[in-house]
């Protein structure tokens, strides 16, 4: 999946997205948690066709065609169609199934992330009172997505399926199990950050405090009953020998601050932004900018790039 921008034709690219690039930050959220209706979880609006086109352009390579297939728009991967069915990106033999109960799976999030860091701000009595009210409803029912066009898109469906496609490799230095397709990729921003490196003292001590990297790891996202990133190999968290008393996970300092959602960013973790736009640049997004902050997180998705007008 490595130069996927290059792919891009850069005119079309701006028509098609220039609507998204002025993306409000302070409502940038988590891929697996990102609250309905809620000024601090606003969704941006994308629409169907912008988001299965995101998809054909992210991942040119498994996706054959994009269009309207069943009077909704989709996206064909290896002859079987995958429509978007109100954000739930089911498979066309599910989704046009008069006996499917699309309640049963939530929709994807496809949601605003900035190039430049969001605003921390505090949320109202009521905004609080939504977002507590969701993480509790979140608990009771763990959100559910159907894994079917991620799995397309892999190559994956079953954890012994996801074994066969992962590689071990080398990564500052650490060992890590990854997605082969990825291994280029990887190795690039390897090179990029190694070069920076010897040039930034910053950027050379956080390459030296990583203690270790998880990357494949077949497992749901915490708290809902859909896939992690990690099960395909997309993602790595790289984790630092220590935190220097600065919370880099939402969920830990929710544990000891009901405030957490309003930690200004000196006291949280945060990986040099040269090295975030290393990442991005070759179609990986950070979650240390999501409202639900996770700051060693790492993880490929040039579709949500895409959608917010970033490359």
């Amino acid at each position: 999946m490595n130069t996927w921008v290059n792919r891009l034709l850069p005119a079309f690219f701006m028509c098609l997205f220039l609507l998204h690039v002025s993306a409000d930050a302070a409502d940038t959220l988590e891929a697996d948690e990102v609250p309905e209706g809620t000024r601090f979880g606003a969704m941006p609006g994308f629409s169907a066709r912008e988001v299965m086109e995101a998809f054909a352009l992210a991942y040119p390579q498994r996706v054959e065609k994009s269009g309207l297939h069943g009077g909704d728009w989709g996206v064909r991967i290896d002859g079987e169609w995958f429509l978007y069915a109100g954000g739930r990106l089911l498979p066309a033999s599910v989704a046009l199934d008069p006996g499917t109960d699309l309640s049963g799976y939530a929709p994807y999030p496809f949601y605003r992330y900035t190039k430049q860091l969001p605003l921390v701000r505090k949320l109202s009595a009521e905004e609080r009172q939504r977002l507590e009210a969701r993480l509790s409803g979140n608990a009771e029912n763990p959100p559910r997505r159907h894994p079917g066009l991620y799995n397309a898109l892999w190559r994956m469906d079953s954890r012994e399926e996801a074994w066969e496609r992962m590689k071990t490799a080398f990564f500052l230095g650490k060992k890590i199990l990854i997605h082969r397709d990825l291994l280029e990729d990887f190795a690039v921003v390897e090179e990029e950050i190694l070069d920076l490196a010897d040039a930034n003292p910053q950027v050379r001590a956080y390459v030296d405090s990583i203690a270790g990297t998880t990357g494949f790891n077949y497992r749901p996202i915490a708290g809902t009953d859909t896939l992690s990133f990690h099960s395909y190999g997309l993602a790595v968290d790289l984790t630092p020998q220590r935190y220097g008393g600065r919370e880099v996970y939402w969920r830990w300092a929710w544990e000891n601050n009901p405030e957490w959602f309003s930690l200004p960013y000196e006291k949280r973790y945060m990986v040099p932004l040269p090295v975030v736009d290393i990442w991005e640049r070759h179609g990986f997004i950070w979650g240390g900018k999501w409202f639900f902050f996770d700051a060693m997180h790492f993880e490929y998705r040039p579709e949500i790039l895409i959608l917010n007008g970033i490359r």
